[in-house]
């Protein structure tokens, strides 16, 4: 019994010393869980001022905490928000989406990230973004997920607006007769249209991708490829520019560009956009219309010279035959004088002073279609007669000025210069109900500068210059030419009231036959 009671002793002792080992064990265990609980309560209060919803679901998926962020968005009472009352936030569209990418990422323990809708505390539905990832316990099993989520309503729409506006920026220049093309910072091509792709004969896929000098633009032109990355280094880019392209089948088109540089929300250069205008036809029409403007700039200087040596022609005509035969009259009619009387003699007087009238109207008319004095004396010399006879004639006031300066002009500029001051006289008498006029020559430089001013009515130089063009005038206009045939300038300043200034200006040594 002794022995029996020995070992009972010795095996209650054992026991009770077990049981204080497990009991310290538990109190431990007891004590470490409260700590880690109370960490994390910690922790978790941490987020309570965190700007975005942060929040934490167990290992069955349900919530088991909000911070006061989420709380203050939804508007919801902690109770409410907990386990599954936050599923009752989501947009019913998006509830399925949502529940399916959760409980995947829940099956394999993995991140997730999901967007969509969530019932604001006004009623309002903003889109958010959740984030969660799964944490893990002290003894190293899944715990649950903690996440957070924020308010991407912004974003969302900024992205919807782009998209909008993308669509509409497609279907505006797919519709278009016009080119548009887009090219990165390396000189590829990003976007282009459908009638870039028409007028070049490429596919989009054999577009989209290719570098725009090395396919579009002609080798010869390798100042369009250093204008392009000069923009984009300096961030600027010409606005108009004009170029040819090059199409699949090797012809050429002539593109009028209009161009703007891309950036960027950050402000950093992404490339260029350009519209396109396919000027070839045009440009073909303009140099058409050039030559034959060329052809009538030549055909009428030629037609004024042809209409100059033809007056010339007709005045030594009417001076060397018709002139001399009136003098030769006259001299026959005087010496008839000595072998008339009475009536006879007085009406050889009469025929005496009729043949000098006639011999006068001649010589005017002599000196109105070709005045010898331009070709034997000089400018100056043929507009001081033509001031004169034009103030005898007309009765309006000319006051002539000739700075005496030598001006050596070319026959044919001194022709066209008398001709200008002859027909704006001609015109002033006809139209500007002038009292006086100014009209002077004078050197400057390497230029003799005609003017011709009056104080009459004036007029519109615009609206004359409009029926000029329909064919009024046409002397006037021929005269121009002709001065601008020959490196001259004709410029005319009125207004309504305030009279008119003709201001022609002719180079030195112009006029030149051959010239």
């Amino acid at each position: 019994m002794t022995g029996i009671a020995i070992l009972a002793a010795a095996l209650a002792i054992l026991y009770i010393r077990r049981w204080l080992e497990l009991r310290r064990e538990v109190a431990r265990r007891i004590k470490a869980e409260e700590m880690l609980r109370r960490s994390r309560d910690f922790q978790l209060s941490l987020f309570d001022d965190f700007p975005t919803l942060v929040w934490r679901t167990g290992v069955d998926g349900r919530c088991d905490y909000v911070n006061r962020e989420w709380l203050q968005f939804t508007g919801l009472q902690l109770d409410e928000a907990l386990a599954d009352g936050w599923v009752n936030l989501i947009h019913p569209a998006d509830l399925e989406r949502v529940g399916a990418r959760r409980d995947a990422a829940y099956g394999a323990r993995q991140p997730f990230e999901a967007e969509f809708r969530f019932r604001r505390h006004d009623g309002e539905y903003r889109w958010i973004v959740s984030t969660g990832r799964p944490y893990q316990d002290l003894e190293g099993n899944f715990g649950g997920y903690i996440g957070s989520s924020y308010d991407i309503t912004e974003r969302i729409t900024t992205e919807q607006a782009l998209r909008v506006s993308e669509k509409r920026f497609r279907e505006t220049f797919e519709n278009i007769r016009l080119i548009a093309v887009r090219i990165g910072t390396d000189g590829t091509v990003e976007f282009c249209n459908d009638f870039f792709l028409e007028l070049v004969g490429w596919g989009r896929a054999e577009v989209i991708g290719a570098n725009w000098f090395d396919r579009f633009v002609p080798p010869d032109q390798v100042t369009v490829r250093k204008v392009f990355f000069a923009s984009i280094r300096e961030g600027r880019i010409p606005t108009h520019f004009q170029n040819d392209i090059v199409t699949r089948s090797g012809a050429r088109r002539f593109i009028s560009w209009t161009n703007t540089v891309l950036r960027d929300f950050d402000g950093t250069v992404t490339g260029t956009m350009s519209i396109g205008e396919d000027i070839t036809d045009r440009s073909h029409a303009e140099n058409t219309l050039l030559m034959y403007q060329e052809q009538l700039s030549n055909l009428a200087a030629e037609l004024s010279r042809a209409e100059e040596r033809e007056r010339r022609r007709l005045a030594t005509g009417l001076h060397d035959k018709i002139g001399q035969s009136l003098a030769f009259a006259k001299i026959k009619a005087g010496s008839l004088r000595e072998h008339l009387a009475g009536t006879g003699g007085g009406n050889l007087s009469e025929l005496t002073e009729l043949l000098d009238q006639v011999i006068q109207d001649v010589r005017t008319l002599i000196f109105e279609i070709s005045p010898p004095l331009l070709y034997e004396v000089g400018l100056e010399a043929a507009l001081e007669w033509l001031a004169e006879n034009f103030q005898k004639e007309h009765g309006i006031r000319v006051d002539y000025e000739d700075d005496g300066e030598p001006k050596p002009l070319g026959e044919e500029m001194k022709v066209t210069l008398f001709q200008v001051a002859r027909e704006v006289l001609i015109n002033t008498a006809k139209h500007a109900l002038a009292g006086r006029v100014e009209l002077s020559v004078r050197r400057n430089n390497r230029r003799v500068i005609l003017r011709i001013a009056d104080d009459g009515k004036g007029f519109d130089v615009a609206r004359v210059a409009d029926s000029k063009r329909s064919g009024a005038g046409f002397g006037l206009f021929n005269i121009s030419q002709r001065i601008e045939h020959l490196g001259g300038q004709v410029v005319i300043d009125s207004r309504p009231g305030q009279g008119a200034v003709v201001t022609v200006v002719a180079p030195l040594g112009a006029g030149h036959q051959g010239h």
